[in-house]
């Protein structure tokens, strides 16, 4: 068999910083605190429906699951070394398949920790994220209507105001005509004088 030589361990609990950060307080995020840094088994397993379960959940590598997946997870990388060095063993030919995989053997611990409560752990905090995720595109969706909302009044109010507006620009040009229109056009053009008069009002009307 290929064996790595060496195993990274993801840094889950620095990931799960940075999400309480930016997450407001919320049941999901407190099942995330539980699962990853308190009693994860309470998480994966209802003592009321499951509680033998819940009893073997809890006591898997000296009660580590109760502590958190996070430590669960270092803890895995210690076993995945054994694990590797098993089967480096198996290799080389100095142990056989059987005593690897039978039953309270590291192998055996790690097979079950990785069936039972990793890939379940897993789904649960997919489940999670995703009610996370969609609690806060509600919230975002609320915001972008209220902004919307607020837009369209604004447009609004300026649409009324550019009709006052054109309205009132509209009567003085009237009120202007009407002047201009009650004078006879040949006392404009007799007396020059009452015509430069009226073409000082533009000043004023301007």
């Amino acid at each position: 068999m290929n064996l790595p030589k060496q195993i990274i361990t993801p840094k889950i609990g620095s990931l799960l910083i940075s999400l309480y950060n930016t997450q407001s307080s919320s049941t999901e995020i407190d099942q995330l605190a539980t699962l990853y840094n308190s009693d994860a088994c309470s998480i994966l397993f209802d003592k009321k429906l499951s509680e033998n379960d819940y009893v073997y959940c809890s006591n898997l590598w000296s009660n580590i699951l109760l502590k958190g997946m996070d430590q669960a997870i270092n803890q895995m990388s210690v076993i995945v070394t054994t694990v590797l060095d098993d089967l480096n063993s198996l290799n080389v030919q100095k142990k056989k398949i059987e005593e690897i995989v039978q039953y309270g053997s590291v192998f055996s611990s790690y097979e079950l920790f990785v069936e039972f409560y990793l890939y379940k752990s897993f789904m649960r905090t997919v489940d999670i994220l995703q009610t996370l995720s969609n609690k806060n595109a509600v919230t975002i969706l609320a915001i972008y209507n209220i902004l919307m909302i607020c837009y369209i009044c604004f447009i609004s109010i300026l649409f009324l105001l550019l009709i006052y507006f054109v309205y009132k620009s509209k009567d003085i040009f009237n009120n202007l005509m009407n002047f201009i229109g009650i004078v006879p056009a040949k006392y404009i053009a007799d007396d020059q004088l009452f015509y430069r008069e009226i073409l000082k009002l533009e000043q004023y009307l301007g």
